[in-house]
């Protein structure tokens, strides 16, 4: 199963690739966006893919933007 770290600037935690984040920062994530990744990721329609390939891009602005504060 390959990995891949965290998306959180400085959280050097491995994560499976299914996964967006570590348990605490996936937490720490808004639950309005948690909600459209998972939405987003169980449809498999090419919409689906797109919707999900933009929630991940929130999700990571969203991660970045911690770090700005």
């Amino acid at each position: 199963m390959s990995e891949h770290k965290c998306p959180m600037p400085g959280c050097t935690t491995q994560v499976p690739s299914r996964k967006l984040a570590c348990r605490q920062h996936w937490l720490e994530l808004p639950a309005e966006l948690r909600h459209e990744v998972n939405a987003s990721y169980r449809d498999k329609t090419p919409t689906g893919r797109s919707r999900h390939a933009s929630a991940v891009r929130a999700a990571y602005r969203w991660y970045v933007q911690q770090t700005d504060d």
